[in-house]
């Protein structure tokens, strides 16, 4: 019998890919800690058991980090009236002296971390504070500490230079606006999840040694009054002539402020860090271009930098060093991002992809790229949905899988939720960490009630934090298995501050909308319009079981009068409007209570204070 043209391709395809899935294997018991991997025996200073890569950053930190010594605070004179200060994380505080005073990048996280940065400050240098600029919105938290120390001291006359979107993205959420700004307040419990935010001090199980978050540290938040809204903006502080950059210069976030004082050939940024730049961040948000991360490195590179300040790495002195961390880390990004474009072009499924880019040998060893934040599998997803979406293009895969429907496929196929326990536990033992953390899930997937499969997933989760190098995913793992072991909870988003509600009551009296049910509304079109004590006004109409944000309150079919502290019990399921209006904080000036109730009775309770655990946990430690 002839063979086809058609049937010799056929064969080859398919001998091709039987033997791909062996080498495959191959490859990834002799390159993954997750496959064939041991289980740590490293001890970090606090106890925690890490991989290997992690320790070597204890054992030799002057070679593996191109962050500050952590858990200890560092200062560095970088040069004559250049200081760089580091309190044991990952952000820096840069100081610029001019003739007069101090102009400061950055003011710290929060209240705590401001008094340890201003506290250190005030060891070196006594000039009064002239101006503050914020790099971006993440590091805003300290602001209120430093004005409030130079009030002490009589200063009160202080730029608060920033982003000209700054104020409305920080407004949107204390973590910064997300793409759809209506889910902002999303990203704080996943970032609690990111920076081991309620993962233990000490022991087997503890944070690690670099920067964390914690939640009971309270923010002190200014808004810029000096805002930045285009390219080579120019401002001269004590007769010092700073230039700012703003535009198309995004890394993670899309409010950057780069800074320039040409006399001195100093360049202050959040575009080189101290690690490998997470082009997609675990906690979400919006996808991070690596082009636009590359374009901000070309302007960096464009303004001859003879100094460089970062808020995340070491400060450089020297021109040739400067030019080199920048083409270290542009050619870093770049070589991932033309990775990936081409497996898209050869049609390589994401999740093969994401095991095989690699950095080029040439750059490995940096400690400016090292993969102890985040790690390059986690983010040539987010490339890949950027470009064709979150269709991997095979067809078993258009129709998401319901997690049930997954599990229980799986388990069935597997002999049942013993025999597939018994397979996982073996998968475990052979240094698989992945298919072991894999299986587990969908064993809790199946039953959610069976302690062993329970315990073997927490035990599952511990191996791959033990394997890992980034922070970011250790802790994933470890603050997931305290949440399946009952010891913590976390709420899907976090509620609204009040300090936030009222910093722009409208921002979340439109964030409201998207709580309509539609079941509930059915063909109900209606107007409730609102009005706060301020003089602010906004609708929402009601119309085919959709809400949408409306400027005008005309034609309502009823108005409410309140104050933003009271929307903030409405938004945050507190208090529902005949509570607020039985305590007289809310009023209704046109239309009948009774209308009020019914309508605001379509919008779905999102905050259960009764029965979520999260809420509970979260009202406990704040």
């Amino acid at each position: 019998m002839k063979l086809t043209l058609l049937s010799l391709l056929v064969g080859a395809f398919s001998l091709g890919a039987h033997a791909t899935t062996s080498s495959t294997m191959d490859f990834l018991n002799e390159t993954s800690p997750y496959y064939q991997g041991s289980r740590a025996t490293k001890v970090a200073p606090n106890g925690a058991l890490i991989s290997d890569e992690m320790y070597q950053e204890i054992k030799d930190p002057a070679n593996t980090l191109g962050t500050y010594t952590p858990n200890e605070m560092t200062y560095v004179k970088v040069a004559e009236g250049v200081h760089t200060f580091n309190a044991g994380g990952i952000l820096n505080l840069n100081v610029v002296e001019t003739e007069n005073g101090i102009v400061i990048y950055d003011t710290g996280d929060d209240l705590h971390e401001a008094d340890l940065f201003y506290t250190e400050l005030r060891k070196h240098i006594d000039k009064p504070i002239l101006a503050i600029v914020y790099s971006h919105e993440h590091y805003v938290g300290g602001a209120q500490h430093f004005i409030d120390m130079e009030a002490e001291r009589g200063n009160e006359d202080i730029l608060i230079i920033g982003h000209y979107n700054h104020n409305e993205s920080v407004r949107a959420s204390f973590a910064g606006v997300a793409l759809h700004k209506e889910v902002s307040d999303v990203l704080i419990p996943r970032g609690a999840n990111q920076f081991y935010s309620f993962i233990e001090k000490e022991g087997p199980r503890a944070r690690g040694y670099t920067h964390h978050i914690s939640l009971e540290h309270p923010k002190g938040i200014v808004d810029v009054n000096t805002p930045i809204d285009h390219n080579g903006q120019t401002i001269e502080i004590d007769g010092t002539e700073f230039v700012f950059y703003v535009d198309d210069i995004a890394t993670d976030s899309a409010n950057n402020v780069t800074v320039h004082i040409p006399d001195s050939g100093i360049v202050m940024n959040n575009a080189l860090n101290g690690f490998l730049v997470n082009i997609y961040s675990i906690r979400g948000g919006a996808y991070r271009n690596p082009n636009e991360w590359v374009a901000a490195l070309d302007l960096i590179e464009s303004l001859e930098p003879k100094i460089l300040l970062n808020t995340h790495s070491h400060s450089v002195n020297g021109e040739e060093e400067a030019l080199r961390r920048i083409h270290e880390y542009q050619d870093a990004i770049t070589s991932i991002l033309n990775q990936t474009l081409m497996s898209i072009v050869k049609g390589d499924t994401r999740n093969a992809a994401a095991h095989t880019i690699k950095l080029p040998e040439v750059l490995e060893d940096s400690p400016y790229l090292r993969q102890n934040y985040g790690e390059i599998p986690t983010m040539i997803p987010q490339i890949y949905s950027a470009v064709v979406g979150s269709f991997n293009g095979e067809v078993a895969d258009a129709i998401p899988m319901h997690p049930a429907a997954e599990a229980d496929l799986i388990i069935r196929a597997s002999g049942g939720q013993e025999a597939t326990l018994e397979f996982a536990k073996k998968e475990l033992e052979n240094g698989n960490f992945h298919n072991a953390l894999k299986l587990g899930k969908h064993l809790v997937n199946f039953d959610a009630s069976h302690q062993p499969s329970i315990d073997f997933k927490v035990e599952a989760m511990y191996a791959m934090a033990e394997a890992t190098m980034s922070h970011n995913l250790r802790s994933w793992y470890l603050s997931q298995a305290r949440v399946l072991k009952g010891e913590i909870a976390l709420p899907a988003a976090l509620p609204a501050f009040p300090e936030a509600v009222n910093m722009n009551v409208l921002n979340y009296l439109e964030n409201y909308r998207i709580r309509i049910n539609h079941e509930k509304a059915g063909a109900t079109e209606a107007k409730i319009g609102f009005r706060f004590d301020g003089g602010e006004e906004m609708a929402l109409e009601i119309r085919n079981g959709v809400s949408y944000a409306r400027d005008s309150i005309a034609d309502s079919d009823v108005v409410l009068d309140m104050t933003p502290n009271a929307f903030t019990k409405l938004y945050n399921n507190l208090a529902n409007i005949d509570q607020l209006v039985g305590t007289e904080e809310a009023s209704v000036s046109s239309g009948e209570l009774e209308t009020a109730s019914q309508l605001l009775g379509m919008f779905d309770v999102l905050y259960d204070w009764e029965n979520d655990e999260g809420l509970k946990f979260i009202l406990s430690v704040m």
